[in-house]
Order: structure tokens, then C-alpha cells, then sequence
């Protein structure tokens, strides 16, 4: 999947969004203890991965994070 979005392909960007939100969503949630600031935090998560993607490596694989 990381190949893929570094490559610049939005289905597979798409694909983590929905695979991983909730995951993420709560954990920042947790973290925070707010559901804006979980919201938020959330949303410059996955910004910040399209925006770098570039930069990714490859031998990272977010199934297993």
C-alpha cells in the first residue's frame, strides 16, 4: 500500500483513509480526550501522509501499525 501511495495513486490513498481512520480516530481520541481535537488530529494525519508520500519508505507497512 505504501508503494502505491507513494507512486501518487488515490484509490490505494483512499484505501488506508478507510481502512485506518477509526483506528487512528480512536487513538487520538484517547490520547486527547476530545472528539474535535481526535477529529482534527485525524484529518492532519492523513494530509500530512499525501503530503510526504515521497518521502515514505517502502519497508514501512501500516498493516502492522
Amino acid at each position: 500500500m505504501i508503494e502505491a501511495i507513494k507512486k501518487g495513486d488515490t484509490f490505494a490513498y483512499e484505501q488506508a483513509f478507510v481502512l485506518y481512520r477509526e483506528k487512528v480516530y480512536f487513538y487520538f481520541h484517547k490520547k486527547t480526550n476530545s472528539a474535535e481535537d481526535a477529529k482534527d488530529l485525524l484529518q492532519i494525519t492523513f494530509l500530512k501522509l499525501w503530503q510526504y508520500r515521497l518521502s515514505l519508505s517502502e519497508d514501512y507497512l501500516l498493516e502492522q501499525h
